[in-house]
This record gives C-alpha cells, sequence and structure tokens, in this order.
C-alpha cells in the first residue's frame, strides 16, 4: 500500500513538471511607437559630400598670397658742381624708366605706389612740408573729368595733356598722350610762386623709358 502510494505521487510530480516546461513563454508588451503628427516638419537630410561647407580657412593663408614688394628701381647718379643727373630703371624688367636733372638744393624720394614702374617724387630740400612734383612712368594713368580743363602742348619732343582743375592758375599735370603711363603730377602749387623758375629748368631735362607704345 505503501509502494503504490510513494509511486502514484512520483507521477504526479512529473506530470506537473511536465506541464510546466510545455507551456509558452508570455513576452513583455512592446512600447507603442506614436504615430508622427501631420504638421510637424520633416527630419532633415543627412549633408553628403557635395551639401558640406568648406572648411574655414586659417587667415593666415591670405596673407601668403598677397603679391611680394616690387624690387626698387635701379638708380644711377651722375653729379657735377651744380647738381646731380638721376636716372631709374624699374627692376627686374627695366621697362620702365625716367631720368632728370636736379640742381644741388633740390632732392628726390622714390615714390611706392607707382605699380609697375618708376616714380620719384622731387622738391626743394628746405621746402618739404610744401609739397612735391611726381614723375612717374607705369602702364597706365587715369584722371577725373569733373572741373578738368585740358590743353594739347609738347613735352620735351612728345605729344602731351596739360590739365588743370577748377581754373587753378597752376597746372595739376601734364601727361603723354603717346605714352599714356607716363605723367608729371603737381602736387606742390604753391611752390610756383618762388621755384617757377627751376622748376621749369628740371622739367626740361625730364625723359621717359617706356615699352613701344602699341598701334
Amino acid at each position: 500500500m505503501k509502494k503504490a502510494l510513494a509511486l502514484l505521487f512520483c507521477v504526479c510530480i512529473l506530470a506537473a513538471f511536465s506541464a510546466c516546461s510545455a507551456a509558452p513563454a508570455v513576452k513583455p508588451p512592446e512600447p507603442a511607437i506614436p504615430a508622427p503628427r501631420e504638421d510637424a516638419p520633416a527630419p532633415e537630410p543627412e549633408p553628403t559630400g557635395a551639401d558640406q561647407s568648406p572648411p574655414i580657412e586659417d587667415p593666415e593663408v591670405f596673407y601668403e598670397t598677397e603679391p611680394p614688394e616690387p624690387e626698387p628701381p635701379l638708380i644711377t647718379t651722375k653729379a657735377d658742381e651744380t647738381g646731380v643727373f638721376v636716372k631709374l630703371l624699374s627692376q627686374p624688367d627695366q621697362l620702365y624708366g625716367v631720368s632728370f636733372y636736379l640742381p644741388q638744393d633740390w632732392s628726390y624720394t622714390l615714390n611706392r605706389y607707382t605699380r609697375p614702374g618708376v616714380g620719384v617724387e622731387i622738391r626743394p630740400q628746405d621746402q618739404a612740408a610744401h609739397g612735391y612734383l611726381l614723375i612717374r612712368c607705369s602702364d597706365s594713368f587715369g584722371v577725373c573729368g569733373t572741373g578738368l580743363k585740358s590743353e594739347d602742348i609738347v613735352f620735351n619732343g612728345h605729344p602731351a595733356s596739360k590739365g588743370t582743375y577748377d581754373n587753378a592758375e597752376v597746372w595739376d599735370y601734364i601727361a603723354l598722350t603717346d605714352f599714356r603711363g607716363c605723367a608729371i603730377i603737381n602736387e606742390a602749387p604753391d611752390l610756383f610762386a618762388e621755384y617757377g623758375d627751376e622748376i621749369d629748368a628740371i622739367l626740361d631735362t625730364v625723359e621717359f623709358i617706356h615699352p613701344p607704345a602699341e598701334d
């Protein structure tokens, strides 16, 4: 009797264990995904290689691309008892140049704004505060026409134009018309009252070196 009860108890345990093993596993519910709103903005597409902004350049690279300072002109001088003969040639091409004779009490200074070509400022040594005359030879020369009165002249064998602004008593520039980049600019009109004769004598010695004029 005891054996029969023990056997029955074992059979019940085995049946219960088999029933538990065969029961399917219950999955937890998945979270609900909300439906997109009709007025919601569309997501922005990922940038491609063509759409990506270029990297910001280092500001220092722009300084590296600036044109270098031009070479100073070749200067030759020859002095005598009354003054000095001066000749300047652009470097390294030697395409542009000027020459002139200065009295002893006059001086000259290079003008670094004449590019390409050469430019030189001349003035009496004791009158530096009163301006200068600029003798320049470059590839071009332009003027403003407002208030300008122009007169055709011959300057040291070259056809030229003498320009005066606002009916001034003294001319403002003399520009060659065959070599259009060659000119003399008057930045010292007050000097002519005292040094007019010396200025005329200096200008009589001015010569320009310029590439042949194009037809």
